[in-house]
Protein backbone atom coordinates (compact mmCIF):
# COMPACT_ATOMS: atom_id res chain seq x y z
CA UNK A 1 0.00 0.00 0.00
CA UNK A 2 2.72 2.59 0.54
CA UNK A 3 4.08 2.58 -2.95
CA UNK A 4 0.25 2.70 -4.14
CA UNK A 5 0.25 5.67 -1.80
CA UNK A 6 3.51 7.28 -2.92
CA UNK A 7 2.33 6.55 -6.95
CA UNK A 8 -1.11 8.64 -6.38
CA UNK A 9 0.80 11.17 -4.96
CA UNK A 10 3.14 11.74 -7.68
CA UNK A 11 0.18 11.38 -10.27
CA UNK A 12 -1.69 14.00 -8.64
CA UNK A 13 1.43 16.55 -8.67
CA UNK A 14 2.21 14.98 -11.96
CA UNK A 15 -0.83 16.82 -13.36
CA UNK A 16 -0.44 19.91 -12.20
CA UNK A 17 3.68 19.77 -13.32
CA UNK A 18 4.70 19.46 -16.44
CA UNK A 19 8.31 18.49 -15.36
CA UNK A 20 7.11 15.55 -13.50
CA UNK A 21 4.06 14.67 -16.34
CA UNK A 22 7.11 14.59 -18.96
CA UNK A 23 8.93 12.11 -16.47
CA UNK A 24 5.44 9.77 -16.07
CA UNK A 25 5.02 9.58 -20.12
CA UNK A 26 8.16 8.23 -19.90
CA UNK A 27 8.14 6.07 -17.14
CA UNK A 28 5.23 4.96 -18.50
CA UNK A 29 6.11 4.18 -21.81
CA UNK A 30 9.30 2.42 -20.83
CA UNK A 31 7.53 -0.32 -18.70
CA UNK A 32 4.77 -0.73 -21.55
CA UNK A 33 7.88 -1.14 -24.03
CA UNK A 34 9.61 -3.64 -21.42
CA UNK A 35 5.98 -5.67 -20.95
CA UNK A 36 5.74 -5.54 -24.84
CA UNK A 37 8.63 -7.25 -25.38
CA UNK A 38 7.68 -9.64 -22.68
CA UNK A 39 4.64 -10.72 -24.28
CA UNK A 40 6.20 -10.95 -27.63
CA UNK A 41 8.91 -13.49 -26.50
CA UNK A 42 6.03 -15.33 -24.23
CA UNK A 43 4.39 -15.37 -27.94
CA UNK A 44 7.51 -16.89 -29.26
CA UNK A 45 7.59 -19.51 -27.03
CA UNK A 46 3.50 -20.68 -27.53
CA UNK A 47 2.71 -19.38 -23.87
CA UNK A 48 0.03 -17.10 -25.64
CA UNK A 49 -2.90 -17.15 -27.98
CA UNK A 50 -1.64 -16.60 -31.48
CA UNK A 51 -3.81 -13.54 -31.88
CA UNK A 52 -3.13 -11.72 -28.93
CA UNK A 53 -1.38 -8.70 -30.04
CA UNK A 54 1.52 -7.65 -27.46
CA UNK A 55 1.00 -4.29 -27.26
CA UNK A 56 -2.42 -4.14 -26.46
CA UNK A 57 -1.53 -7.15 -23.74
CA UNK A 58 1.29 -4.57 -21.85
CA UNK A 59 -1.84 -1.72 -22.09
CA UNK A 60 -4.36 -4.32 -20.40
CA UNK A 61 -1.74 -4.93 -18.31
CA UNK A 62 -0.66 -1.30 -16.85
CA UNK A 63 -4.68 -0.43 -16.61
CA UNK A 64 -5.30 -3.48 -14.72
CA UNK A 65 -1.56 -2.79 -12.44
CA UNK A 66 -2.82 1.05 -12.22
CA UNK A 67 -6.20 0.27 -11.34
CA UNK A 68 -5.24 -1.56 -8.23
CA UNK A 69 -3.12 1.14 -6.97
CA UNK A 70 -5.88 3.17 -6.30
CA UNK A 71 -8.61 0.18 -5.73
CA UNK A 72 -6.14 -1.03 -3.44
CA UNK A 73 -5.62 2.36 -1.35
CA UNK A 74 -9.09 3.02 -1.79
CA UNK A 75 -10.54 -0.35 -0.10
CA UNK A 76 -7.74 -2.27 0.99
CA UNK A 77 -10.57 -4.60 2.97
CA UNK A 78 -12.40 -5.59 0.30
CA UNK A 79 -9.55 -5.76 -2.38
CA UNK A 80 -6.92 -7.90 -0.65
CA UNK A 81 -3.61 -9.11 -2.15
CA UNK A 82 -5.29 -12.28 -2.95
CA UNK A 83 -8.12 -10.62 -5.06
CA UNK A 84 -5.41 -8.71 -6.98
CA UNK A 85 -3.55 -11.91 -7.61
CA UNK A 86 -6.61 -13.88 -8.74
CA UNK A 87 -7.56 -11.09 -10.71
CA UNK A 88 -3.93 -11.08 -12.48
CA UNK A 89 -4.17 -14.74 -13.24
CA UNK A 90 -7.52 -13.76 -14.94
CA UNK A 91 -5.93 -11.78 -17.19
CA UNK A 92 -2.67 -13.84 -17.64
CA UNK A 93 -5.19 -16.91 -18.28
CA UNK A 94 -6.79 -14.53 -21.33
CA UNK A 95 -3.38 -14.16 -23.20
CA UNK A 96 -3.58 -18.06 -23.38
CA UNK A 97 -7.40 -18.44 -24.89
CA UNK A 98 -7.04 -19.88 -27.99
CA UNK A 99 -10.37 -18.10 -29.07
CA UNK A 100 -9.46 -14.86 -28.78
CA UNK A 101 -6.34 -13.88 -27.38
CA UNK A 102 -5.74 -10.35 -26.28
CA UNK A 103 -6.12 -7.38 -28.54
CA UNK A 104 -6.73 -9.77 -31.69
CA UNK A 105 -10.19 -7.94 -32.86
CA UNK A 106 -8.77 -4.23 -32.18
CA UNK A 107 -7.05 -2.44 -35.07
CA UNK A 108 -3.77 -2.05 -34.07
CA UNK A 109 -0.51 -1.68 -36.65
CA UNK A 110 0.75 -5.50 -37.29
CA UNK A 111 4.23 -4.71 -36.55
CA UNK A 112 3.07 -3.38 -33.26
CA UNK A 113 4.94 -0.39 -33.38
CA UNK A 114 3.86 1.62 -30.79
CA UNK A 115 3.83 5.83 -30.78
CA UNK A 116 6.15 7.35 -28.64
CA UNK A 117 4.02 9.16 -25.73
CA UNK A 118 6.97 11.51 -25.02
CA UNK A 119 8.30 12.56 -28.29
CA UNK A 120 4.70 12.61 -30.10
CA UNK A 121 3.39 15.25 -27.78
CA UNK A 122 2.43 18.27 -28.73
Amino acid sequence: MHEASIAMSFWQRAIHDEDLARTSRRVIAEWRESLTRFFDVAGERGETAEKTHSGVAADHLLAILFGMHVTGLLDSIEITTQRQVSLLDAFLATLKSTRSGVGADVGVPADRKRPDPVADRP
